[in-house]
């Protein structure tokens, strides 16, 4: 498991990628962390699945493959 610690720096890459990605503030703080922590991918029910954010591609844990 990673913990990912907030810094001023991923404030700010949250606010860009809420603005360009048209994502709420705590899941565009999600993929700020898992961008900040080089995270493969971001494991979401919530965001669109097969989507990249920051590079990132979201899959869905409770989506038949």
């Amino acid at each position: 498991m990673l913990i990912a610690i907030p810094e001023s720096r991923t404030v700010m890459r949250a606010i860009e990628i809420q603005c360009a990605s048209k994502i709420s503030f705590l899941d565009a703080s999600i993929v700020a962390a898992a961008e900040q922590t080089e995270c493969e991918a971001i494991f979401s029910e919530d965001l669109n699945p097969g989507q990249y954010y920051a590079g990132i591609p979201v899959r869905n844990p409770f989506a038949e493959e």
